[in-house]
């Protein structure tokens, strides 16, 4: 799974995996527009319109503040009723966070207790964890984790980070089995974008680097796609596990990992895929185009 253009960093890599599309820009969407406006890409349809229209309750969590470049936003604009960041978990959960937010810990125990309440609700629901231990430059190493990743003190930071991140996905993925909170559920694991400039670029640099991404549940196959595919393929995956029709496999720019059809990336190769998403203009401004407000939709009915 390779960095596909326009796909590489946190708000980025969630569009690609939520929308199957790299998040395209124009001159206007600099990173104060995404933090300022209420409309995050409403031209397009993503995963969390589809499970709306299908009754899902829809919960993200994240360390960040909501407003960090625009996460919020894009998550209201698609079918997301409860939105929680940096300020909410504190809040709930208690302690004093880190120096960006919430620490990971904090937003996985969070998460495990709006999954215990969305299990015990018994209507379809969604959960989106966003979590920021490995983020660059340095990473941010949870208190809990202090002494606990079994590497040399010596390590750099980041790779601390890292290692205690999995390690509470881990934990936080093995209560909710033993508490039963996983039946019926289809897990999706994912980086969002490979690792940014740290202080372990040049180590991790000497590696063919790809991005993660797994899924798990029931009826799903035990299978590695092997092809080249981007995040992009994630939105469709996740629907074709779900049971959501797909017309050829495909939703937006992304191709079912799941199915025998090529990805895009395997078709045209990273390159030429890349220099098309460069060049694109039309489609950028359909994105972006905003859904007119019913205030205004009853101004224009009235003048009309």
């Amino acid at each position: 799974m390779v960095q596909l253009a326009y796909t590489n960093n946190s708000m980025a890599g969630m569009v690609a995996a939520n929308c199957g599309t790299p998040l395209l820009m124009t001159y206007f969407t600099t990173r104060q527009y995404l933090e300022e406006n209420s409309q995050f890409l409403p031209g397009l349809t993503c995963l969390g319109d589809v499970l709306k229209a299908r009754g899902y309750r829809q919960n993200f969590i994240s360390g960040w503040p909501l407003g960090f470049t625009g996460q919020g936003a894009f998550y209201a604009s698609h079918g997301y009723s409860s939105i929680m960041g940096a300020a909410e978990v504190v809040a709930a959960v208690g302690g004093p966070g880190s120096s960006f937010g919430a620490d990971d810990a904090q937003v996985l125990d969070m998460s495990l207790d709006v999954l215990r309440r969305a299990q015990q609700d018994g209507r379809p629901f969604s959960l989106t964890i966003a979590v920021s231990g490995g983020h660059a430059i340095d990473g941010y190493l949870t208190d809990k984790c202090i002494g606990m990743t079994g590497l040399p003190r010596q390590t750099p930071n980041i790779l601390h980070a890292v290692k205690c991140t999995n390690m509470l996905i881990a934990d936080f993925i093995h209560e909710a089995e033993a508490e039963g909170l996983m039946a019926n559920t289809v897990l999706a694991l994912q980086s969002d974008h490979l690792s940014a400039p740290s202080t372990v670029t040049d180590r991790l640099n000497k590696y063919d680097r790809r991005n993660f991404f797994s899924l798990s549940g029931d009826g799903i196959p035990s299978k590695a796609y092997t092809g080249l595919s981007g995040t992009i393929d994630i939105f469709p995956t996740i629907l074709d596990a779900l049971g959501v029709p797909l017309a050829n496999d495909q939703a937006a720019f992304g191709v079912s990992l799941l199915g025998d059809r090529p990805t895009l990336a395997e078709v045209f190769g990273q390159a030429r895929f890349d220099e098309a998403i460069y060049a694109e203009d039309v489609l950028v401004r359909s994105f972006w185009k905003l859904k007119p407000s019913r205030t205004d939709v009853a101004a224009k009915v009235e003048l009309d």
